[in-house]
């Protein structure tokens, strides 16, 4: 009887698992591994016969069981346990002995790389969550992106192409004797554009001014000027905007994607931006539909999210979709801009002195507009005037 009821419990505790789905409602997107979740699939013949329909509903269950962002969260914090020890040891040798004089501030290069999972690791007490690059670098993915690119560049000669490469933390080691992007050589020296640039991170000095603590992107500080830096290299001519203020919402406990990604929310910081002009004239089309990119008003408004993790650089800036089409019909001039996520915080901006500034990311172009991106034909269609590739080290590569 006992065993019964104990079947009976385990039976109803496995199905609402599952039946509490369609209660709960379906899930967007998931804070833990920082991606949209897969939702229930349409069912057709042919993707049953390829067996892909079996496997959307495999991934269905995955991502929308009940409870399974706390299963990851517990699963990741599990998989931390040697690194939080580390941490936790440090930071008793590391603890003030009572009466003792203050330390003065410990020079950077004593900062110990800690393994979070993930490939993220705590950067000693620094309070910040970074990338490291490898002990040896393969270039043949980034010579791939060269070799596939090139030929395209060559044959639009009639168009100017540029590059912004943004080093952050993958690119420096920061306890090397002599820190220096890894990347960025090789890049400009292999890409056929008019011209390249780089947002420049010579130190962790240097990152802690740029970055945010716990995400990966650059901050308003270091996505302003790389703003200006791009206006200066693309349309020397124009003015840049100056901002009407720097506003910190400081209720907001900023957890960005490094510390979603590994569960680590130990690290606190106030997520800031700076409240720049606004033109009504510019129509925003988002995959063919027109809305709103960013909801920058929102926040000053604070009508934002204020659960922890929440992604506020992408809430605030605009979020990585196919293709956002910016049209601004006081000025002249077409742009073109390939990238990846750390465009959202410039291209609002460019749009300002553009008639039009196209943005594309390839990531999710084919799945979001229902065709395969075609740099050429787009160049030709819009007739842009010029193309600008942006985006970290790991943009420029092409892996198999």
């Amino acid at each position: 009887m006992k065993r019964n009821i104990l079947f009976l419990l385990m039976l109803a505790g496995c199905g609402w698992f599952v039946l509490g789905i369609p209660m709960r409602g379906q899930l967007e997107f998931s804070l833990i591994e920082n991606r949209s979740l897969q939702k229930w699939p349409e069912f057709s013949l042919d993707a049953f016969a390829q067996g892909t329909y079996q496997e959307a509903i495999d991934s269905f269950l995955n991502d929308q069981l009940m409870y399974s962002e706390q299963i990851k969260a517990v699963v990741k914090k599990v998989q931390r346990l040697p690194a939080d020890c580390l941490i936790q040891f440090n930071e008793s040798q590391n603890a003030e002995a009572p009466n003792s004089e203050p330390d003065v501030e410990r020079p950077k290069e004593a900062f110990e790389y800690i393994a979070l999972g993930k490939g993220i690791y705590r950067y000693g007490d620094s309070g910040y969550l970074i990338y490291r690059p490898g002990e040896t670098i393969d270039f043949t993915s980034y010579q791939r992106f060269a070799d596939t690119m090139n030929p395209l560049i060559d044959q639009l000669n009639d168009i100017d192409f540029y590059a912004y490469f943004i080093t952050t933390s993958s690119a420096i080691d920061f306890n090397a004797e002599t820190p220096a992007d890894r990347y960025f050589p090789f890049v400009s020296q292999h890409l056929h554009v008019k011209k390249i640039e780089r947002f420049a991170v010579n130190d962790f000095d240097d990152y802690r001014k740029y970055f945010y603590k716990s995400d990966h992107h650059w901050n308003h500080v270091g996505s302003y000027m790389g703003y200006r830096n791009l206006l200066a290299m693309l349309k020397p001519e124009e003015t840049p905007m100056n901002p009407l203020g720097e506003i910190c919402f400081d209720e907001l406990d900023f957890q960005g994607s490094s510390a979603r990604l590994t569960a680590y929310f130990d690290i606190h910081e106030t997520f800031c931006a700076y409240q720049m002009p606004e033109d009504s004239n510019i129509t925003v089309m988002i995959n063919g539909l027109e809305g709103s990119y960013g909801q920058e008003q929102e926040y000053f408004n604070h009508e934002y999210d204020a659960e922890k993790g929440a992604s506020h650089y992408g809430s605030f800036y605009g979020g990585d979709n196919g293709e956002v089409l910016f049209i601004n019909p006081e000025k002249e001039g077409n742009l073109l801009v390939l990238g990846n996520s750390f465009d959202n915080a410039v291209v609002k901006l460019l749009s300002h002195h553009y008639h039009e500034v196209r943005v594309i990311d390839w990531r999710y172009y084919e799945a979001e507009t229902g065709q395969p991106f075609d740099l050429t034909e787009t160049v030709r269609m819009m007739e842009a005037d010029q193309v600008l590739f942006i985006g970290d080290n790991w943009f420029f590569k092409i892996d198999e």
